[in-house]
């Protein structure tokens, strides 16, 4: 299926090789240089980024590294001289490796669009007790790359809109567009990205008056902005249909037809360029970032984080952005420097379907830990190898537009399978008061699936 371009695979290599290797040498900000006796700096990042994985312990991670240094070093000294390592470390590899992509995949585009979101994990405190923590995502839609990731820490629910104005002005973003859900529908950030230039695609919550013809209350305090905005900006009304069946243990089966309304609230000038089509396929490719939050927490400790400290915290993050952008060279490299793949299907019924090609990312980044990471780390990459690795490593993935898989598990006490369970529960009990007649008697929650759902037995 492949044919690989010598000159970006060579290129590719010397560049990760000559990253890795710029750091076999590394002194801490004072001129101190860690000890480089039976642990070496390359077996500490290779230490990080092993134990990174999900499900990983740090007896597997140095035995594995003990048998192929033939040479037995304990636990607590691996764990003692990686605590001793600056984070630094690993920010110099991540941002090197981040340059790269950004270099080697530039997409000339004038304005980039950045996907934002939080999402939270679990961690123990000192009295061992278990903590909720917010981490900000930064998401570039176009190079289809995480930006940054910032572990905030527990006690930040509901301050996402504080964050996200604190990273831009930290980090002097201009020319963006940012897309966001409605949890970031707020009044003053819609002021702050105005005072910044800043582009947004932003959904509109329901209950907002921008989408009522009612006139605006004099001493509501937003009461200027929400006239700029309905006079400057523009609201794009969107639909979406969905449909699913679903199974009861008694084997009767419904169909669920959904259909939902929602608006979108952006800054963009309708051109050619930014038409409401091309502004609503921007607010789609806002999934992107959910995407990568599910690798996080599918491929690595993120979930729970299981150290004692934020800095450790940190530094498990940022290890995991090194293996994703890895991944993301060899995904980018791959996808650009292949034969054409049919991008087409043919079912049984001899109908031709357009499907959307990609890779497996899940099964590229098994790889990259088992088969290529001891040499990543020492930077002794070399072709053959590599060439090896994608051949054996690389799945394609046909995806058919539009085509969706219910999320359903077998075992009782999996998240997925008590969600289908209370699934089925709503929409019986909605199917029971409807043949009563007492529809007004049903949660609210209850009464808007009804208002937007149309149920069908099968």
């Amino acid at each position: 299926i492949f044919i690989y371009i010598n000159y970006n695979m060579n290129r590719i290599i010397s560049s990760i090789n000559k990253i890795f290797k710029s750091v076999l040498n590394w002194q801490n900000k004072k001129g101190i240089k860690l000890r480089n006796r039976d642990i070496s700096i390359s077996d500490i990042i290779k230490y990080g980024l092993l134990y990174s994985q999900i499900n990983k312990t740090k007896i597997d991670v140095v035995s594995h590294i003990n048998f192929e240094n033939n040479h037995k070093s304990n636990r607590t000294s691996f764990y003692r001289k990686e605590r001793n390592c600056s984070i630094e470390l690993y920010k110099t590899i991540l941002n090197k490796l981040r340059k790269f992509y950004n270099e080697e995949y530039n997409n000339n585009n004038k304005i980039s669009i950045m996907s934002v979101d939080g999402t939270f994990n679990n961690s123990s405190n000192s009295k061992e007790k278990i903590v909720t923590n917010l981490n900000m995502g930064y998401y570039d839609i176009e190079k289809d790359i995480p930006i940054d990731l910032q572990f905030i820490g527990q006690g930040k629910k509901n301050t996402e809109l504080k964050q996200l104005k604190e990273y831009i002005e930290k980090n002097q973003l201009k020319n963006i567009i940012i897309i966001a859900d409605r949890a970031y529908f707020k009044y003053e950030l819609f002021d702050f990205l105005n005072s910044k230039k800043i582009y947004y695609v932003i959904r509109i919550k329901n209950n907002s008056l921008l989408l009522k013809n009612e006139s605006i209350n004099v001493n509501n305090k937003n009461k200027k902005l929400m006239e700029d905005l309905k006079n400057n900006s523009r609201i794009i009304k969107c639909q979406s249909k969905s449909q699913k069946e679903l199974v009861n243990k008694r084997n009767k089966k419904i169909r669920i037809e959904t259909k939902s309304e929602y608006n979108l609230l952006t800054n963009l000038k309708n051109t050619k360029e930014y038409s409401d089509d091309k502004i609503k396929e921007i607010y789609r490719s806002r999934w992107n970032i959910e995407l990568f939050f599910k690798l996080l927490k599918s491929k690595f400790k993120f979930s729970y984080l299981t150290e004692k400290t934020e800095l450790q915290y940190k530094k498990t993050i940022i290890l995991d952005l090194i293996m994703i952008y890895l991944s993301r060279i060899l995904k980018r490299y791959v996808l650009n420097n292949t034969k054409k793949v049919p991008q087409i299907i043919k079912r049984k019924t001899h109908k031709h379907i357009d499907v959307k090609i990609n890779i497996n990312e899940s099964n590229l980044i098994n790889g990259i830990y088992t088969e290529l990471l001891d040499h990543i780390v020492v930077g002794s990459l070399y072709k053959k190898l590599l060439t090896k690795f994608l051949d054996m490593y690389i799945e394609i993935i046909k995806n058919e537009p539009n085509r969706h898989f219910p999320r359903i598990c077998k075992c009782p006490f999996k998240k997925w399978y008590i969600k289908l369970y209370h699934e089925m529960y709503k929409y019986w009990k909605i199917l029971k008061k409807i043949a009563e007649g007492s529809q007004e008697s049903l949660h609210k929650n209850l009464k808007l699936k009804l208002k937007n759902t149309t149920i069908t037995i099968l």
